[in-house]
Formats: C-alpha cells, structure tokens, sequence
C-alpha cells in the first residue's frame, strides 16, 4: 500500500467514526492515512506494532497510541515493567503530543493516560492458551468502543474483554470474539464486582 493508494481512497475518511492504523503498513501511507484523517476529522488509533527504529512526529499526531510494553519501551527509551514505569511511559509518550496513551500488559492489564487523567486497569482472568493476536485485537476492540461512544474508561474495559478472550482460543484471527461475547464477559464481570462489593 502506498501514499497515492490511501489518497485514493479520501472519500472513506469522510465518513468514517474511528481510522486504525499499525505499522505493517508503510510508514508513508500511514502518515498519508493521518493526514487524511485529521482533515476530516476522524478519530485517530495507532497500534505501534511491529516497533519502528525511528518515528517521524507526525506519527504522533495522533488520538490515542496503544503500544504494548515493549513498543513503550522502544518509544521512549524508558523501562517499562510495570503499571508505575508504565505511567512515566505514558506521560513521556503525551510530551510527544499524543493525548491518549493506553500501554497494554497483557496479564497485568493495562495503563491509560489521558485529559482526565491516569487508569490502571486489571486484565480479565481467563484461562488463556494463546496470546497471538491478542494486541490486534485489543487494538480493533478499542476501535469498536469509541466508534460507539463509549468513554476512555468503558473502552479500555471494552477492548481489554476483547483481547482476553481471543487468548482463550488459538490463533489471531479465528480467536477474535463477537461483539456479543466481548459484552458477555464485561456483565459477568460487572455481575462479580457487585457480588463482591454486597458481601
């Protein structure tokens, strides 16, 4: 895919809610993609994956930058081996002007850093047997979630559900949950923390 491939394409920026983007495509027609995106308005999601040596800055003109640890790691030259250097993580990636960072965990859960402020959030205990895929598809559950409306902490929750249960089946793309399962697990879950809260 090329620069002048993703001009071509202009009229699904029009009137599209949310562009996701990761760096398996070309460095030029992602930045062409932002460009694109920013003038029409759209949403902007970059999963940094697979890393890239060196980032141009308007790679981070971006909405939110989902990198795992080790993306956060080579983004910003800090250690990032848990939710606290995790946080430092974030606040450097927001300096480069990004103003939502979420650095996912896998087990561990996740961090999210934005305008209002800093979540830690737990992972989703499953009985995991397969990680492929599992950033893919936290990155496509964050995506849904915001395409819908839903606030940076229901969608964190969102795309975090997403991603633990495609760990329960194996493979990347045939492990990927429907909405409706994604939802499921987000009402057991509530169903949980209430039960336990009454007790």
């Amino acid at each position: 895919m090329t620069a002048d491939d993703v001009e071509l394409a202009e009229e699904l920026f029009r009137n599209a809610d949310v562009v996701l983007l990761q760096f398996e495509i070309p460095l030029p027609a992602i930045l062409k993609a932002i460009e694109l995106a920013r003038r029409h308005k759209v949403f902007i999601i970059l999963d940094p994956a697979p890393v890239l040596k060196h980032l141009p800055d308007d790679v981070f003109h971006v909405d939110v930058l989902c990198p795992n640890e080790t993306e956060a790691e080579a983004i910003t030259g800090l250690s990032v081996r848990n939710k606290v250097e995790a946080l430092s993580a974030a606040q450097r990636i927001r300096d480069l002007g990004v103003p939502w960072t979420i650095i996912t965990m896998g087990s561990s859960g996740a961090v999210s850093l934005d305008g209002l402020g800093c979540e830690q959030l737990e992972s989703f205990p499953v009985a995991a047997v397969d990680s492929t895929g599992a950033g893919d598809t936290f990155a496509a559950g964050l995506a849904i979630a915001v395409a819908s409306g839903l606030k940076s902490t229901e969608a964190v929750r969102f795309a975090s559900a997403a991603a633990a249960i495609s760990t329960v089946g194996r493979g990347a793309q045939s492990a990927m949950p429907t909405r409706n399962a994604v939802e499921s697990l987000l009402s057991q879950s509530e169903r949980i923390t209430r039960d336990n809260v009454s007790q």
